[in-house]
């Protein structure tokens, strides 16, 4: 805790230090001598001015009392008049008195004394000084002879001036004029309210009222400190003191003497001094922290608003300052009382150390406490400041700041870095210890369909229902973390055998393949798990982890509610595909990628209505790759947005050269991957630069879409939809019927056409079950007002029966396998392309 306002209010009046370079400047260069002393008298302070007017050498006053440098006469009054401010009895007047010198010799002076309080309690006292022996000695030599009393005070430099009541006419010095600026023969003042018209507005009524006392008798002799206008146009402070010496018949005064000082300065260096208490008293009361200040033996000398209302100190302690008591109030409050005592009064033993440390209440709250020493210049120890700071909210923050950093926010299961940190230590001890151990990846199963359907709420549910799952499943030592999504993984220790790694598995698959009733809604959602056994061979945390990551592959492509062991054959697999990625990176954009059409039929007329365009990769070495092969590899990898647009752009500028050659074809349709379509943005602004790149009319790109892929949409995705779609480009789905029971997806995204599923039109010649799931597919489309497209065409048989279904497009071998655009150009140009079009021709 910084040691700040207290500290600094009390240390600020007893010794110059960083913070104390304003009352140098004001104090220490002044010409006013100024002294600071304890309430005993003991100077612990005097600026250069003090020195010199007493002769004394550079710090030679320090630690004198009044007996050494006040008159004998005047030590008894000084000290009545100490110990009445003392007891905060009047206010302080100020005086003249007689000091003495170094070399015992007595002079006059004219000093005010102030004292310093800090939270109502005296700390020390300040006086100014000036010297009026000559003042004084003019004064009293005026009083035997006049013309040498008005010598000796302008020869003092004293502002001399006299008024006459009768004639209205008064004597000024050339001091009295100098010290305001004022030529030496000018007419200044031409009667009373001449003289007032030249005092500050805010002292005129005090000036007034005081100078009518001794006008009209009521006083002998006044002393009144004013603001003055300079001829310089500045404000001048001026102490006046007058007596009258001659008086009316009625008793009011004839005529009065007296001298004017410039206390200007003086002035100034009291307010500098009252700003610094008020901004120092200020800092205390305004600091973040409870202070509370006691002198070197315990007790208490002041204390800011924030302890009292931190510790609830009670109105009668606040006014009684009972140390004792209010260390045992402070105390009871604490968790551990005994332990807090004996820290303070191991500070208060030891006064060179400083302390700093968290207390804890017993309400709960922590407390950031320290404590320094409070010192004289010459190192004296004075006492000890105590800081107090609540630091409750932030030890919370902090500590939810060091949970999140470890645990996930939404289960509370330990994250990926513990997890990772979990790893390396289980593989530290089992190469010590030889206890092997298991790493489980887990992935839940349709957890997308219940985010899709029933929102993210919902699925944020479920996954916190999971994570309890789980951690009722395993054992206290095992470490459940979750990855993000809907990935888990779980450490255990004691399940280093193929064995007991299978049966906690099995475990934890029937676990989660019970129902969730989550917000009301009966959720079922089983999970794949891969395995990874410890390998002393291969000790690192991340390898282990991809393992686990690899078996979860192959039992995720497995089925669902499967689990799958590592084997080395699987990082085969996956060095297979790496080096595949490699390659089909450098083959994006040469002619080893390159697309192939598939004529689609109306089938009434034969007319070929459009293509479907398809890619292909003639790979150097392994020959003619299938979208199969490379497309899931793109996905993996990140290359399908390279590709896919790829694809779009030959697609389009291939439909627009077959529309610059005067070839009918109404539709280009292209595939798009799930991955595309979750990228919406870079997908739109990706098909709009490429139809103005070839200038291909929109309506004739068809882009196709999988029920899957709508499923996964989200609204954003529909925006994206219905944007292209208002730019004319059209919308199909493919696979029709594969997918997802709800139709919900025909109603948010309304498209142009249908495409039924190849897998259904191929049986429907010996499957009754197929041939309804087509037929009642034609009869959605009609109902929709929408093109139904039959897929997988291949014998007679099957497109009598579409044509029968009143199925108006088909697209199959039947008709033609994908073809190059060479092969496929000359058929555009028929009215009706024969079927079954030769092996030739095609280009796949």
């Amino acid at each position: 805790m910084p040691a700040d306002s207290a500290r600094t209010a009390d240390r600020s009046i007893v010794q110059p230090d960083n913070r104390d370079a304003l009352l140098r400047n004001l104090v220490e260069d002044s010409a006013v001598a100024t002294v600071v002393a304890k309430a005993d008298g003991e100077i612990i302070y005097a600026n250069r001015a003090f020195e010199r007017l007493l002769g004394y050498k550079p710090g030679e006053c320090m630690g004198l009392g009044w007996d050494q440098y006040i008159h004998p006469d005047y030590v008894p009054g000084v000290k009545a008049r100490a110990a009445r401010l003392v007891a905060g009895e009047g206010a302080p007047v100020q005086s003249e008195q007689r000091c003495l010198r170094k070399d015992g010799s007595a002079l006059w002076v004219l000093g005010k004394p102030a004292v310093l309080f800090v939270a109502g309690r005296p700390l020390c006292f300040t006086m100014q000084a000036l010297d009026i022996d000559d003042r004084k000695r003019a004064e009293m030599s005026l009083a035997a002879n006049e013309s040498r009393w008005r010598s000796a005070l302008q020869d003092a430099g004293l502002g001399a001036w006299e008024y006459d009541y009768r004639t209205h006419r008064g004597f000024l010095s050339t001091t009295w004029r100098e010290m305001r600026g004022l030529p030496g023969d000018a007419p200044v003042v031409e009667g009373l309210a001449d003289w007032l018209a030249r005092i500050h507005p805010g002292d005129v009524e005090r000036v007034k009222a005081e100078t009518a006392k001794i006008v009209e008798g009521r006083s002998k002799v006044s002393v009144i400190e004013y603001r003055e206008r300079h001829a310089a146009g500045h404000w001048m402070w001026v102490m006046s003191r007058g007596h009258v010496v001659e008086h009316m018949p009625d008793g009011t005064a004839a005529r009065l003497v007296g001298v004017d000082i410039d206390i200007t300065e003086r002035k100034n260096a009291e307010e500098q001094l009252q700003f610094v208490n008020t901004l120092l008293t200020t800092q205390l009361e305004t600091s973040p922290d409870a202070i509370l200040v006691v002198d070197a033996a315990g007790s208490i000398i002041s204390f800011n608003r924030r302890f009292v209302d931190m510790w609830s100190v009670p109105a009668k302690l606040v006014a009684d300052k009972a140390d004792a008591a209010m260390l045992a109030y402070v105390t009871s409050h604490m968790k551990d009382r005994a332990g807090f005592v004996e820290r303070v009064k191991y500070l208060y033993a030891h006064p060179e150390e400083e302390g700093r440390e968290e207390i804890e209440t017993r309400d709960g709250r922590i407390i950031d406490r320290y404590s320094g020493a409070l010192r004289m210049p010459t190192g004296e120890y004075l006492g000890r400041v105590w800081y107090f700071r609540d630091v409750t909210d932030r030890k919370r923050a902090d500590a939810q700041i060091l949970h999140s950093a470890r645990y996930d926010g939404l289960t509370g299961v330990a994250n990926r870095a513990v997890f990772l940190e979990s790893i390396r230590k289980a593989a530290a001890a089992a190469a010590v210890e030889g206890v092997r151990f298991a790493v489980l990846y887990l992935d839940l199963d349709q957890f997308k369909d219940v985010n899709d359907t029933l929102g993210h709420l919902v699925g944020d549910e479920l996954l916190k229902a999971v994570a309890e799952r789980l951690r009722a499943n395993v054992r206290e030592s095992d470490i459940v973390a979750r990855f993000g999504g809907d990935e888990f993984a779980i450490m255990a220790p004691d399940a280093g055998d193929e064995v007991r790694a299978a049966r906690l598995a099995d475990k934890i698959i029937r676990a989660l393949a019970s129902s969730y009733m989550v917000a009301g809604n009966d959720i079922r959602s089983g999970v794949s798990v891969g395995i990874a056994l410890f390998d002393p061979a291969l000790p690192d945390p991340e390898t282990i982890l991809s393992r686990a990551d690899l078996a979860l592959y192959r039992a995720k492509a497995e089925g669902p509610g499967v689990y799958r062991f590592f084997t080395p054959a699987m990082e085969s697999d996956t060095r297979t595909r790496v080096r595949l990625s490699t390659e089909l990176r450098n083959a994006i954009g040469t002619d080893q990628i390159y697309l192939v059409y598939q004529p689609q039929i109306e089938i009434e007329s034969g007319r070929i209505v459009g293509v479907e365009a398809l890619v292909r990769w003639r790979h150097p070495t392994q020959g003619i790759l299938s979208p199969t092969v490379f497309v899931p590899v793109a996905e993996r990898s990140g290359l399908i947005a390279a590709l896919g647009h790829w694809v779009l752009r030959e697609a389009c500028r291939q439909a627009k050269a077959w529309a610059d050659a005067g070839l009918d074809l109404e539709v280009m349709a292209v595939n798009l991957s799930t991955v595309q379509f979750k990228r919406a943005f870079e997908l739109e602004t990706g098909i709009v630069a490429i139809l103005t790149e070839t200038a291909l009319p929109p309506d004739k790109l068809e882009l196709e879409l999988t029920e899957t892929v709508l499923m996964a949409a989200t609204r954003d995705h529909s925006d994206v939809l219905q944007r292209l779609r208002g730019r004319g480009v059209r919308v199909a789905i493919d696979d029709f019927g594969v997918g997802y029971s709800s139709l919900d997806y025909l109603r948010r995204f309304p498209v142009d056409r249908i495409k039924v599923a190849q897998e259904f039109v191929g049986r429907i010649a010996n499957e009754p079950g197929s041939a309804a799931i087509v037929r009642a597919s034609i009869g959605l489309a009609r109902e929709l007002g929408v093109t139904l497209v039959a897929e997988g065409v291949e014998t007679r048989e099957q497109l009598d029966l579409l044509r029968s279904w009143g199925c108006r497009e088909a697209q199959g071998f039947y008709f033609a396998e994908p073809l190059s655009a060479e092969f496929l150009t000359p058929l555009l140009g028929r009215s009706r392309p024969p079927p079954g079009i030769p092996r030739a021709g095609s280009a796949a």
